[in-house]
């Protein structure tokens, strides 16, 4: 009940004037709210996604974050804090603040600029990844030869996956295959390991300067190994460098 007590302090005193976000944000709470608890009571259980209500929130959510540029780097501290299922928050922003990951009520958004505008959109479930309420951890980006990449970090049980995202002349959404494997090109890499809890921030890291992936091993008993493999962006694609 402390979070939503805390929701409550928000609401309550959130200006009314000025900018239109704080309405906005409120709206947005409101449709979360019909979404996941029945009737509408934190205690009670939670709704099933696949409702009418939580088809109401996914249009109204994809509407705002597509039409208003705003909301792009508005904190939305209030939909953070009634995402019960994850305490460190359920939004992610890119490295140039250009695009954003949105986890909510089991649901991810993939928000990103256009132009002068912005556009969202639903991201496709990750096969096996973790479906309670947490599908991403972070999202990754840099540009090369005028072109932005988006890494997105998205969560196993066991493990992670990464993802790339790239925004094409049209304003759609393209997963390219930029990682050169034994199996061949790639739109994403995985690792599955029986330790990867001992670091809830995870293992995959991005070096945005250099533009170097290290992505983690597993030895044959499906651990973690200390050192992680570097996947070095060439400027077509990434490619095992040996660091």
């Amino acid at each position: 009940m402390k979070r939503f007590s805390a929701l409550f302090l928000i609401l309550i005193s959130a200006p009314i004037f000025g900018q239109d976000l704080h309405l906005i944000e409120r709206e947005l709470v409101k449709f979360f709210i019909k979404a996941e608890y029945y009737p509408h009571n934190p205690l009670k259980a939670t709704k099933k996604d696949g409702s009418v209500e939580d088809s109401v929130f996914q249009a109204k959510f994809l509407e705002i974050t597509g039409t208003i540029p705003g909301t792009l780097t508005y904190p939305f501290d209030s939909l953070k804090l009634l995402n019960l299922y994850l305490t460190t928050g359920s939004i992610f922003s890119s490295n140039d603040s250009s695009a954003r990951i949105y986890c909510l009520r089991s649901r991810n958004y993939f928000q990103y600029k256009f132009g002068d505008g912005v556009r969202s959109i639903l991201l496709p479930v990750e096969k096996g990844a973790l479906e309670f309420r947490r599908g991403y951890r972070n999202l990754y980006s840099f540009s090369d030869n005028k072109k932005t990449y988006y890494l997105g970090i998205y969560l196993f049980a066991d493990g992670e996956g990464v993802r790339i995202f790239s925004i094409n002349p049209k304003g759609s959404v393209d997963t390219l295959p930029l990682f050169k494997t034994k199996e061949g090109m790639k739109n994403k890499i995985m690792y599955h390991a029986k330790n990867c809890r001992d670091n809830p921030d995870g293992y995959i890291y991005f070096d945005a300067l250099n533009k170097v992936l290290y992505m983690p091993v597993t030895n044959d008993s499906g651990e973690l190994e200390k050192k992680p493999e570097a996947y070095k962006f060439n400027g077509k694609f990434f490619k095992k460098s040996g660091k």
